[in-house]
């Protein structure tokens, strides 16, 4: 799930909503400051304490429409990769606003 971190949130609160660990969300997410700033885009692998395999993932808002493989090249990842994680195919076509998961 991708997240927007909000006044008074913390990875804390999130992890026990979630069933997750702060541990766990910090191990997703390809860069997380600390401390967490107020509208911090976060993801949160929900349900999930066991993320071996899973690379770290950094969320990029579409920002003009382009189907998935264009924004694969845009972002210098692998279309199939990228396609994986977000369950699309490379064809689907995006509109700006959407989001992505970047496999990094």
């Amino acid at each position: 799930m991708i997240h927007r971190m909000m006044e008074g949130e913390s990875l804390e609160l999130l992890a026990g909503k979630y069933e997750t660990t702060v541990a766990t969300i910090q191990a997703v997410n390809y860069y997380l400051p600390s401390p967490i700033h107020i509208n911090w885009i976060v993801v949160i692998p929900l349900g999930m304490i066991d993320i071996s395999g899973l690379p770290a993932f950094q969320p990029s808002m579409v920002v003009a429409g382009m189907n998935v493989e264009e924004f694969a090249q845009s972002m210098s990842v692998d279309v199939s990769t990228l396609s994986y994680y977000n369950a699309l195919t490379a064809t689907y076509q995006l509109s700006p606003g959407d989001w992505l998961l970047i496999p990094r």
